[in-house]
């Protein structure tokens, strides 16, 4: 849904981490940003990408879920980042 001109998905190279069983991809623009931006309510910005952790909070059992980077606190992209858990 995202690869698109409104956020320009970039998907991390697969097959270094496919052994680690991860996957990561980055948003180089974010059209909900601009929209909040645009509007001089930037600091909706933040409180809208919360809701990626909470829906990676569904399946933290299995699935780690890491972001180092927003645009909304002044990143130049929005990192995703998912690893696997082991079965321990």
């Amino acid at each position: 849904i995202y690869d698109n001109e409104y956020f320009q998905l970039s998907v991390i190279d697969s097959k270094k981490h496919k052994e680690d069983k991860e996957f990561g991809f980055n948003i180089n623009r974010c059209l909900y940003y601009e929209i909040v931006e645009h509007n001089d309510m930037r600091h909706l910005g933040p409180i809208l990408c919360m809701y990626d952790h909470i829906i990676a909070n569904s399946w933290e059992k299995w699935i780690e879920f890491t972001r180092t980077d927003t645009i909304a606190d002044g990143g130049n992209h929005c990192s995703f980042r998912y690893k696997l858990k082991s079965n321990e």
